[in-house]
């Protein structure tokens, strides 16, 4: 428990050095001015608010543990995040993104964005490093002992290699492994925000058996069902070009066995 602490104890560290590195030197010299004068307006009893864009990958370590904890030793500071693929955020910095803090998975955009000045060379710090790693369930039985044995997976997906560090480093590995030209079609490649939203997602819901009105009762014409992937891959596409909406949700009775509420929720 003590090491625990002493490890979130250094993340608070780190991410307050980031802070102080990345409000005194990051971005134009009017950002420099605003900086400073936010920490003038902290030492004399004001708020000062901090706002972070950080990779899609780090949201649930700056929300549920950095963020929470600095905060809580620097009461006169509100941390905001700003969470998307990096290629993405290096993007909406590009576009005008007012970010006190970037926090990037790959070095790639990190270095444009230097390059364009719009992030302080002096500033910028190497913290973390990401290794990947191949795991497979202790009762898989489709005999995948490494990169090469992909091929067997029944369903395999990446970050999308053009904006997500992840997929381009899963990229790497296949191709250098001899399987991507193989697998490619069958890869299913997507955006780091969907990606966390999906892992979101699998925390409340869980695959479900559908059985047909006439088979109720037996194993006969059931299927499983995968809710997380009925929702991003069949329901999401029929709305992705609405620009709003709401849901319905009514319920239907309770369910046999444990008497829990069943609903039927409707995207109206």
């Amino acid at each position: 428990m003590r090491n625990m602490k002493s490890v979130k104890r250094i993340g608070v560290a780190v991410l307050a050095v980031c802070m102080v590195l990345s409000c005194v030197g990051c971005g134009s010299s009017s950002n420099k001015g605003a900086a400073e004068g936010a920490t003038e307006v902290a030492a004399e009893g004001g708020q000062t608010k901090i706002s972070v864009a950080a990779a899609a990958s780090l949201q649930a370590t700056f929300d549920d543990e950095l963020i929470p904890l600095f905060e809580k030793e620097n009461q006169r500071v509100t941390v905001e995040g700003t969470y998307a693929s990096s290629g993405d955020l290096q993007q909406q910095i590009e576009s005008g993104l007012d970010a006190d803090v970037f926090f990037s998975a790959a070095t790639s955009n990190m270095d444009t964005l230097v390059d364009e000045n719009l992030v302080d060379k002096d500033t910028v710090v190497d913290l973390l490093k990401n290794d990947v790693v191949l795991i497979t369930p202790k009762d898989s039985k489709l005999g995948i002992k490494g990169f090469k044995d992909i091929t067997k997976a029944d369903t395999i997906a990446i970050g999308d290699p053009e904006s997500v560090p992840a997929g381009k480093y899963a990229k790497e590995i296949l191709t250098n492994s001899g399987v991507y030209d193989e697998v490619e079609k069958e890869i299913k490649k997507d955006s780091a925000s969907r990606l966390h939203a999906r892992r979101q997602m699998l925390k409340v819901l869980y695959g479900v058996t559908e059985v047909p009105t006439q088979a109720a009762g037996k194993k006969n014409g059931t299927k499983s069902v995968d809710l997380v992937a009925k929702l991003f891959d069949e329901v999401a596409p029929k709305y992705v070009s609405r620009n709003g909406g709401y849901t319905r949700i009514v319920k239907i009775g309770q369910r046999k066995g444990d008497a829990a509420m069943e609903v039927l929720l409707e995207l109206v």
